[in-house]
Formats: structure tokens, C-alpha cells, sequence
């Protein structure tokens, strides 16, 4: 069974190596590794030709500056294989990755495989992921979507191998980043007849100044990982309306994460449309989750219940104590 490996770059030359090295000593052989150069100006394009003379199995595509998703679906219109994967450059992945998760495939005729990760941080130290490797969930169906939107379990692309069957007429959304990995990744699942989800950590998440995720302070497009929920629930409506309160539940965590985000970042009247606008939406959904307390967690519910009693206590917490802020946007735990 052929793996195609799809690799954007983009101004990585100091980790590339390391990254394709990983990949190109698998111990699943069966490779294709899709280099894709995102029109970088640094020395990029000439180390990926440096290494695709080397390995056979390495294919090399030049092409404008058009973003990480662009990018990713190029990498899409070319492979052939059966299974692909998705890996930054400046990351890298354990040697036994795919022949362990393709075993777990086959063995459980799953569409598709995902495992922790490790994030790894500039000073050596790291933050693993899933430390009980003998752990392994096997969902099928329904269980799928519910065990995702109660979070408990967090299947990311990067870190998956995804049958080309779920996803061969599926591209990411070139106006969503960030964002457009989640709903890709929703989407995926949403075609999968059974998923195997194990905790050994194989993938190894570079932590870096200066990468795409790694930027602090409040960007307007932060609110993309929300609108990407909202997606999620048209979806669900139109295709599994059995989830849609779930759905709601999940994407009302997201506006509060970036509703929390303005008021840590104090910037909400230079975005005061859009502060509006969270606002206004949260209320939507509250409504539309009918009983938003047995399906919240029972933080986020009574941080609504403060924020909509009395802004200025609430504005203090978050200022002092919601740490998790610069976790989720820029900080330590975000690449």
C-alpha cells in the first residue's frame, strides 16, 4: 500500500533536511514524498532538489507563494497513492509512524489512523502527548462525529494517515486559514466508516518563533477557527442533524476562545465589530443548544454566565488568570 507524504514549504531551509530524513527512512518503504516549495526565498527550493536526487521517491513541485493550504491541495491533485499524510517541514516523524498506523488499519479495516504527538520546544524540553501508549480507540460511524464534538479526542491531519478514498475529491479552504486543517480534518471523518485513534505520540510538532501558528497578539483572521465550527454545523444540519446541538455545543467554545482572546489581548474597541458580532453569536447558539448546560463544559458555561452578568469581573479574570490564552494563541503550546 503506497503512502503519499505531502510536505508544503515555505522559508524552512534550516529544518528540511531533518524533516525528509524522517520520512525517507520509514520502515514502510512503499513512499511517495511530495515536496512542494511555496515560492520561498530563502535557499528552500535547492535543498528539496538536493534531496529529491538522492531518493527517487521524492517529488519536487515549484510553484507561486499562495498560502498553506494552496499548497497542501497541490500536493492533492498529484498523489497517487493510497493513504496520504500531512507534514510540515519543520517537523518530523518517528521511523515505524506508517507501518505501525497502516497495520492498525488494516487490522481493523479503518479509513483511517491518527496518533498523538509530541510538541518540542527550541530549549530541548518537550510536552508529550498521549503517554500511555498501550491506549487505542476504535470508532465507527456515529461514534465518530459524537466523541469528536465532545472532544474527546483530537484528530488532526498532520497527524493522521487518511484513506484516499475519504478524501480524494476533498481540498482545503483557501480563505479559511487558520482554520482550514480542522474542517478538512471534520470533513474527513465524516466520510470514514471506522477510525483507529492511538496515543503514541509518532509525530513531533517543532515549537518555533517565527512559524505561521507562533504569532502573538490578536489577528482578526483568528476568528476563522470559529467560523470553521460554523461550518461544521452546516454540515451536520444538512447530513447528520442528530448532532447539530453537539455541534453548536462545540463551536460556542470556539467563539468564547476568541472572545477571550480579544478582551486578553485588551483590543476590543479597534475590533469592535467583531467583538459585536462574537457576542451576537454566542447568543445564537446558546438559544440553539436548548439546554447549553449539559452540554458545555462546566467552565466555559459559567465563564457565559459571568461575561453576560458582569463584563468587568470577567475581564479581570481573563486578564489575570486565563493563561490558556497565550497556550491556544501563540504561546508555549502553539507552533
Amino acid at each position: 500500500m503506497k503512502v503519499s507524504v505531502i510536505v508544503p514549504i515555505y522559508n524552512t531551509e534550516k529544518y528540511i533536511k531533518k524533516c525528509v530524513d524522517s520520512l525517507c527512512r520509514q520502515t514502510h518503504a512503499d513512499l511517495e514524498i511530495i515536496l512542494i516549495n511555496d515560492g520561498s526565498d530563502d535557499n528552500s527550493l535547492e535543498i528539496m532538489k538536493e534531496l529529491g536526487q538522492k531518493d527517487a521517491r521524492i517529488i519536487v513541485i515549484d510553484k507561486k507563494h499562495g498560502g498553506l493550504s494552496d499548497t497542501k491541495n497541490a500536493g492533492l491533485d498529484v498523489m497517487t497513492g493510497d493513504y496520504v499524510s500531512f507534514v510540515d517541514s519543520d517537523d518530523w516523524v518517528d521511523l515505524e509512524m506508517y507501518e505501525v498506523m497502516l497495520r492498525q488499519i488494516t487490522e481493523n479495516k479503518a479509513d483511517a489512523a491518527y496518533c498523538e504527538w509530541i510538541e518540542e520546544y527550541s530549549d530541548g524540553s518537550s510536552d508529550i502527548k498521549g503517554r500511555d501508549g498501550s491506549k487505542k480507540v476504535i470508532l465507527k460511524e456515529e461514534e465518530i462525529i459524537g466523541e469528536y464534538f465532545r472532544n474527546k479526542i483530537y484528530l488532526r491531519p498532520s497527524s493522521g494517515l487518511l484513506s484516499r478514498r475519504i478524501v480524494k475529491d476533498m481540498r482545503f479552504d483557501t480563505n479559511l486559514q487558520p482554520g482550514e486543517e480542522m474542517l478538512y480534518g471534520f470533513l474527513a471523518l465524516c466520510n470514514a466508516h471506522c477510525i483507529v485513534y492511538t496515543n503514541i505520540p509518532f509525530y513531533h510538532r517543532l515549537n518555533r518563533v517565527g512559524s505561521i501558528s507562533n504569532q502573538t497578539g490578536f489577528r482578526r483572521t483568528d476568528i476563522r477557527r470559529a467560523i470553521s465550527t460554523d461550518m461544521m454545523i452546516e454540515y451536520v444540519k444538512r447530513n447528520r442533524p442528530q448532532h447539530t446541538k453537539q455541534a453548536c455545543a462545540y463551536c460556542f467554545t470556539f467563539y468564547m476562545t476568541t472572545l477571550n482572546h480579544i478582551i486578553f489581548y485588551k483590543c476590543q474597541q479597534e475590533n469592535i465589530d467583531m467583538y459585536k458580532e462574537i457576542q451576537e453569536r454566542l447568543a445564537e447558539l446558546y438559544r440553539e443548544m436548548k439546554k447549553p448546560k449539559e452540554l458545555l463544559s462546566f467552565q466555559v458555561y459559567w465563564a457565559y454566565k459571568m461575561f453576560l452578568r458582569c463584563k468587568v469581573l470577567y475581564y479581570f479574570i481573563v486578564r489575570i488568570y486565563y493563561k490558556d490564552i497565550k497556550k491556544e494563541f501563540g504561546g508555549k503550546r502553539q507552533k
